[in-house]
């Protein structure tokens, strides 16, 4: 019987970090700071993050639903109803269907999640996790193919091949049960619990592959939960998913060349360069909400206030701060009006107009619109620990 269940498996423990555990505490905790600065942004912010985890995690095998199509799904949050929907319809193609139902079979899981801690998670939970994210997809069987899902059930067969080139045969089936047991152990007894812990469930779990089908969805989920319940997910504003889709060709080949070679840290390696990019993109759709909510109520704000004859002014004024994302110094903005054909007398007098009335805050030498200055704050501690580890923000260009 093995002692633990790298043992049992053939893996090398961790090693070789590419950060330090200081790096990653701090950017933690510069993450866990924006909600809090934040606040009446926040629901918006948790909102938006959960749409691009479910999608992420919907498209983890290469699905063709757009995420525009994804946000004009509606969510039917009863089970049978939602299955009965997508079998009745008679305009969506099969393909269509099953896209649309494993989005919403994953966004009703996310609706009820929780932050789970190792401790927490049993075998029958996961079970029970797998059903929820695939129940009624066998039913498209051209598109599921002959790896079907049997929602919620555990794999009864060692048919199952993990990736496409050099494929990799996970371990017998029959003992499945006893390395989750063996998994869910090992973690639930470590008196602490550190980002690369959750990193390291990820691929151990993965080569298992406890179910047919579907045992990425689980594993994103579960490590959502993780995150959440250990502090690395910003409230529920942070997750790894999109990274993984993004970065969908690096994320195959770390967690299979991991696989392969029966190390973890390849993968863990992979997802902690992740976890700070995912952090700078949280930064940015936050600062996106920022700028829109702005942007609606400057509108308001020269439909109500400014004279009919200068609100052409203003607009030019409004696209010019947001060209400079709602932060910037009297020359920025000069400039930038410069370019759209204004003089430095037009611009000026919007600029005072703007703080006289109080739509924008002047402060040690820039101006800048509400809660920018709260999230430029944190958004500099940030860049200054990529500067010192070499982390490109562009890496995250889709």
């Amino acid at each position: 019987m093995a002692k633990n269940i790298y043992e049992a498996l053939g893996f090398k423990p961790s090693s070789g970090a590419i950060y330090p555990d200081a790096v990653i505490q701090q950017a933690s905790a510069i993450f866990a700071s924006l909600p809090d600065k934040l606040s009446s942004l926040k629901a918006l912010a948790i909102s938006k993050a959960v749409f691009e985890e479910t999608y992420a995690i919907s498209t983890a095998e290469y699905s063709e639903l757009t995420e525009k199509e994804a946000e004009s799904v509606f969510l039917t949050p009863e089970t049978e109803a939602r299955l009965k929907k997508y079998q009745d319809d008679e305009v969506l193609t099969d393909r269509q269907k099953y896209e649309r139902l494993e989005f919403e079979n994953i966004e009703s899981v996310e609706n009820n999640i929780s932050p789970f801690g190792f401790k927490d998670i049993t075998v029958g939970f996961i079970k029970k996790l797998h059903y929820d994210l695939t129940i009624g997809l066998d039913r498209y069987t051209k598109t599921v193919g002959v790896s079907k899902y049997h929602s919620g059930s555990l794999r009864q067969s060692n048919s199952t091949k993990i990736g496409k080139i050099r494929p990799i045969t996970p371990p017998d089936h029959k003992r499945i049960m006893e390395f989750l047991k063996l998994l869910l152990k090992e973690f639930s007894n470590r008196k602490q619990i550190g980002l690369k812990d959750i990193l390291e469930f990820h691929v151990l779990f993965y080569t298992i592959h406890p179910f047919q089908n579907g045992n990425k969805r689980v594993v994103r989920l579960l490590e959502s939960m993780l995150l959440h319940h250990y502090g690395y997910g910003a409230e529920r504003t942070l997750s790894l998913a999109a990274y993984y889709d993004i970065k969908k060709d690096d994320s195959h080949f770390f967690l299979l060349h991991g696989l392969r070679k029966k190390e973890v840290t390849p993968f863990v390696n992979f997802a902690l360069r992740g976890y700070l990019l995912s952090g700078h993109a949280m930064f940015s759709y936050t600062s996106d909400l920022i700028l829109k909510q702005f942007t609606d109520n400057f509108r308001q704000f020269t439909e109500l206030t400014v004279k009919e004859t200068k609100r052409p002014d203003y607009k030019a004024a409004l696209r010019s701060i947001v060209s400079l994302e709602g932060l910037f110094t009297h020359g920025d903005f000069v400039a930038d009006m410069k370019k759209r054909g204004y003089t430095l007398g037009v611009s000026q007098m919007i600029l005072k107009d703007l703080r006289d009335k109080g739509i924008l805050a002047h402060q040690d030498g820039r101006y800048f619109i509400h809660r920018m200055d709260g999230l430029q704050e944190v958004m500099e501690k940030l860049l200054k620990l990529f500067f010192e580890y070499g982390i490109s923000v562009g890496e995250l260009d889709r």
